[in-house]
């Protein structure tokens, strides 16, 4: 399987909105005896005729892509090109590193089935800043072991310090270069020795003798802090493994020691009963440990012997010689969970995978240890982090099967759990020969804080990071667990979610290049004698959405995670116009909104909060209902200046004149969400006939009104003389 990995930059599709940054991933299927050079280097843009063939053939006889995703969860949808010879995938929302696992459906061709395929995909970190520029190496002290120093967001980065020098990788040990330095006089005369290093965001840290010394990016290094004349060196190491509640592991030369579950469960991890591992290892002292997302533990000795467990596991089990005892080697782990064995020839750098499972089948096949107690446990948590915010609802479910005799049940692990409502329901069936147990569990935010006397506290307080782990209360070595078992729930104002005005299908953009606008300086909140031009921010608020000045408006807004509609919004809002124009107005009172008591209004609120930003001034903070039992009934009259998605209130706008009106619009609900929601638009009213000289109208007018009389007169003057006529002859008829 080949893949190559295109970047596209995609129009907006608002003007108000980012685009979607997207990614297209080429896939085709490549035999590796008769790909091309390029394919085989994965430099390839598109598949070489013999490998398009090829893949025409397995697409023909139905084959399609199944694709993966790890540690997150995304549904990419595939096409294939026909002509081309390959599938596309549109890569997108890609926050953090994930592994595309592309698969198929077991499909030959001459009795060739297609290999799995793991593709890295990261969020496009600048790393160009690290090259292999200058020409003084950094290397640890002759004899000292290899360190492997991971970049902190990117599992594919890392570094790698040895006796021969400091090399970096951003593709996991595919690849690696060389990092050199151009040295000062000093360090020319002085035999600086690396001990260790860290990533930042633009730059290196190296800890050389002493000193703490940064890389920058022209590759040359300043002294940035001499911490101690001696740095002490702590003869322990910690790592703390993704749990609900605190769980660590501390080892030192010999020993590991651990604490489980914020201290429920605590020792020392044995060999053959043994809490000095070095007496079963030669006398070796420990130089590495792997942890795994499946609770897998690798530790690796001086002399390369190697010991496994599992946490939760005591007893640790010696693993079968990889590699002998002189050679340079060191382990390097990724988001899948595989262990790739790194070693070091020299200078040269070669990697090789280590197949973990085989090697503790090996070792188990002739030990007597319990086979794992289930057959199978599973969940439905596919993502590291959720997002609740108000009102909304979670569900979880997991389920494990096991054999009747194997008493087993499902362990539900949380930290936080105050923050949401919790509602857990547990199922049990047997059959004839195992037994399975669900366990499903649904959280719900129901606060209410329509009545919080401090809004803002009362949001802090019930906001937070709720942690929930499933786990089977018994595993044995061979249990072979899910990389995903921990799941946070963020409860509070999600990301990325935010407000969207829709612009009618009818309004289109007539003044596209619209730079300013009059504002007639009798209409602002506080009036002027002169008119007043504003400019227009078309970055900001797009084209108006034009109105006809006798319509009705209410803004119609929308509510969107990223680019992701979510729903239109039924909740109460306010909005005011930027520049304080007072010339639209509400259709509705407060007495036929049907309030009980007088609502808040834009005046009231204003001069109760004298010298604040109007933006700042009315809030879900400080929102009261009027259908409510508090307040005073005073004057009913006044306008209802509250608007929501369902109700007949809405605005006017004047008839005489047209202009331009800035909106800013609030979600007032403070039941409706953790975010404050708030939005930018603008309106253009026309239709209203304004002529510049009143003169000509007052003349047309008169004009008309003239035509009019002398029309009336001379229909009269016409029926006058007709009905004369018809009298004369009624008469002469009459004495005839």
């Amino acid at each position: 399987m080949s893949l190559t990995f295109e970047g596209e930059d995609e129009a907006a599709v608002q003007r108000l909105h980012k685009p979607i940054p997207r990614d297209e991933l080429r896939i085709w299927v490549v035999d590796p005896e008769q790909a091309a050079s390029a394919e085989l280097n994965k430099k390839a843009e598109r598949p070489s005729p013999l490998s398009r063939i090829l893949t025409k053939e397995f697409f023909n006889l139905g084959q399609e892509l199944i694709l993966t995703t790890f540690p997150t969860s995304h549904n990419y949808e595939t096409s294939f090109d026909v002509e081309a010879g390959y599938w596309t995938v549109n890569i997108y929302n890609v926050t953090t590193e994930i592994i595309l696992t592309i698969g198929g459906r077991p499909i030959t061709y001459n009795d060739l089935f297609i290999v799995d395929t793991v593709y890295t995909i990261e969020k496009r970190l600048d790393l160009s800043f690290i090259k292999a520029l200058g020409y003084f190496s950094l290397k640890l002290d002759e004899g000292s072991n290899p360190l492997i120093v991971y970049h902190p967001c990117s599992a594919s980065s890392a570094l790698l310090l040895t006796v021969h020098g400091t090399f970096i990788t951003h593709d996991g040990f595919i690849t690696v270069e060389e990092l050199k330095i151009v040295p000062t006089e000093l360090q020319l005369r002085e035999q600086n020795k690396v001990k260790t290093a860290a990533f930042l965001e633009r730059n290196i840290l190296f800890l050389i003798d002493h000193s703490i010394r940064r890389k920058h990016r022209q590759l040359q290094e300043a002294c940035i802090g001499r911490p101690a004349e001696y740095l002490p060196v702590s003869p322990f190491y910690m790592h703390f493994i993704d749990s609900a509640l605190p769980t660590v592991f501390i080892w030192s030369n010999n020993s590991v020691f651990y604490s489980l579950r914020n201290n429920s469960k605590s020792g020392k991890m044995t060999i053959n009963g043994n809490e000095d591992l070095s007496s079963a290892v030669e006398g070796s002292s420990i130089h590495q440990i792997i942890f795994d997302h499946k609770l897998n533990i690798v530790i690796k000795m001086v002399n390369n012997l190697m010991l496994y467990g599992v946490v939760g596991i005591n007893a640790l089990l010696k693993l079968h010689v990889w590699e002998r005892q002189d050679s340079e080697i060191i382990l390097y782990s990724n988001l899948l969970s595989q262990i790739f064995v790194i070693k070091l020839v020299n200078s040269v750098i070669n990697q090789e995978l280590y197949p973990l499972q085989l090697e503790i089948s090996s070792i188990l096949f002739n030990e007597d240890l319990p086979g794992c107690p289930f057959r199978k446990f599973h969940h439905n948590m596919d993502l590291p982090v959720y997002y609740l915010d108000m009102g909304e609802s979670l569900a979880f479910w997991s389920e494990i099967i096991y054999i009747d005799k194997n008493g087993l049940q499902l362990e539900l692990i949380d930290y936080n759990k105050n923050l949401l409502h919790w509602t857990v329901d547990s199922d049990f069936q047997i059959t004839i020969r195992f037994h399975t147990r669900n366990l499903s569990i649904v959280f719900r935010h129901v606060e209410d804080y329509s009545n919080s006397e401090n809004y803002t506290a009362a949001l802090k307080a019930t906001s937070g990071v709720l942690t929930v782990e499933f786990q089977p209360n018994y595993i044995e070595y061979t249990c072979q667990l899910s990389s995903r078992r921990v799941s946070h729930i963020n409860v509070g104002c999600p990301l990325k979610k935010h407000l969207r005005v829709e612009r009618p299908s009818s309004s289109g953009c007539e003044i596209s290049n619209i730079t300013s606008y009059k504002i007639p300086g009798s209409v602002l909140r506080y009036p002027m004698k002169e008119d007043v031009e504003m400019l227009y921010d078309m970055k900001r608020y797009g084209c108006p959405i034009r109105v006809y000045y006798k319509s009705p408006f209410r803004p119609n807004l929308k509510l969107y995670l990223g680019d992701t509609f979510l729903r239109h919004v039924n909740a109460n809002f306010i909005l005011w116009e930027e520049q304080d124009r007072t010339d639209f107005y509400y259709n509705t009172t407060m007495a036929e909104a049907g309030c009980r008591w007088e609502a808040q209004t834009w005046d009231s609120m204003l001069e109760l909060h004298k010298d604040t930003p109007i933006q700042d001034i009315w809030g879900p903070g400080n929102y009261r209902s009027c259908f409510e039992s508090h307040g005073v009934v005073k004057n009913m009259d006044r306008p209802y200046e509250i608007l929501n998605g369902t109700s007949s209130m809405y605005l006017t706008w004047p008839t005489d004149y047209t202009g331009v009106y800035v909106f800013s619009v609030k979600i007032l609900d403070p039941n409706y969400s953790f975010c404050e929601l708030t939005a930018q638009f603008a309106v253009e009213t026309y239709g209203v006939l304004i002529r510049k000289d009143g003169t000509i109208v007052v003349s047309v007018v008169f004009s008309f009104i003239f035509l009019l009389l002398c029309s009336f007169a001379y229909s009269y003057n016409k029926y006058m003389k007709i009905f004369v006529e018809m009298l004369y002859f009624k008469q002469m008829n009459k004495y005839s």
